[in-house]
């Protein structure tokens, strides 16, 4: 599993077209914000963002199987 901690928009960025849980501050006016985003070669969907971090492994789930009827 990669790194997992915030990291700073100015030490770093994500690569291209990679799935990132971003961190938007909007304050003092509106707060703050979590979301997943993904950068393209034209920036965030999301606006001013401060930090991200990778997405953490999905959870080892066994196949679901259909129901018996």
């Amino acid at each position: 599993m990669g790194e997992q901690r915030w990291i700073p928009v100015g030490e770093r960025l994500p690569d291209l077209y990679l799935s990132v849980l971003v961190f938007s501050d909007f304050r003092p006016a509106g707060g703050s914000r979590m979301k997943v985003d993904c950068r393209s070669s034209h920036g965030f969907d999301e606006e001013r963002i401060t930090h991200w971090m990778p997405l953490p492994e999905p959870p080892d789930v066994p196949p679901t199987t259909e129901p018996k009827t």
